[in-house]
C-alpha cells in the first residue's frame, strides 16, 4: 500500500514539474519579441548603381557643351535598424555614397535603401536617391519595378534593349522620369545602364535655367 501511494506521489511529483516546465517554455515564447525581417539590395539594383569606389563617368551637356566629370570617392554599405522612436518593423541593406561632381565643385551624398511602397516578399524593390538636381533628396533608379509603375514621383518609363549615345552602345537601358514635381517647375528623366551606370539625365527647370542634357562621353569602372 505504500509503495502504491509512494508512486501516486511521485506520478503527481512529476506531472506538475512537466506542466510547471511547459508553462514557463510557453511564457517565455510568448515574452519573446518577434525578429524584424532583414532586407538585403536585389542584383538588379546592384546591376544598374552599384560601382566600386574609384570609378568615375564623364558627361557633355549637349545644349551647352559644358562638362562634368561625377567619381565616386567613398561607399558604404550597413544593415540599418529602426530608431527606437519610429519602428517601422525591419532592418535593411543601407547604400551610401559620396560622388565628387567637377561642375558643381561639390561633393554630392547619395543613397540606395529599401523601397517599402513597392516591395513585398515576392519583390525586393530598392531606390536609389541624390541630393544634386532640386536642392532637396530627388529619386534616380528604381530596381525591381514593372514599366509604369512608380515611387516617390519616378515613373519606370521604359526599357530599351540597346541605345547609341555618343557613338558608343549601350544595352539594358532603363528609362524613368519625374511626374509633375514641384509645381511643374522640376522635370528629370534618367537613363540606366546595366553594369555602367547613369547614361543619360534630362534636367529641366522651367523657372530658372531651362533644360541640360548630360550623355555620358566616358567611363571607367574601377574593377
Amino acid at each position: 500500500m505504500k509503495d502504491i501511494y509512494k508512486n501516486n506521489v511521485y506520478m503527481i511529483m512529476k506531472n506538475t514539474i512537466l506542466i510547471i516546465i511547459f508553462l514557463v517554455c510557453i511564457s517565455a515564447e510568448c515574452c519573446k519579441e518577434k525578429e524584424s525581417p532583414t532586407y538585403y539590395m536585389p542584383q538588379e539594383f546592384k546591376d544598374y548603381v552599384v560601382f566600386p569606389q574609384g570609378s568615375y563617368w564623364i558627361y557633355e551637356d549637349s545644349i551647352s557643351e559644358k562638362m562634368d566629370s561625377i567619381i565616386l570617392q567613398t561607399q558604404t554599405t550597413k544593415i540599418l535598424e529602426p530608431p527606437s522612436y519610429n519602428d517601422w518593423g525591419y532592418n535593411y541593406e543601407c547604400l551610401v555614397d559620396w560622388v565628387y561632381s567637377s561642375y558643381k565643385n561639390q561633393t554630392i551624398f547619395r543613397e540606395g535603401k529599401y523601397n517599402e511602397y513597392i516591395a513585398n516578399n515576392k519583390n525586393n524593390s530598392y531606390i536609389y536617391y541624390t541630393g544634386s538636381y532640386t536642392g532637396s533628396f530627388s529619386p534616380l533608379f528604381i530596381s525591381n519595378i514593372a514599366i509604369g509603375k512608380g515611387s516617390d514621383g519616378l515613373i519606370y518609363e521604359l526599357f530599351n534593349d540597346s541605345i547609341i549615345i555618343n557613338d558608343n552602345l549601350y544595352k539594358d537601358v532603363k528609362v524613368f522620369s519625374t511626374i509633375g514635381q514641384y509645381n511643374n517647375s522640376f522635370f528629370l528623366r534618367t537613363y540606366y545602364s546595366r553594369h555602367i551606370g547613369l547614361i543619360k539625365v534630362i534636367i529641366t527647370k522651367t523657372d530658372t535655367s531651362g533644360t541640360k542634357v548630360w550623355e555620358l562621353k566616358k567611363y571607367h569602372i574601377n574593377h
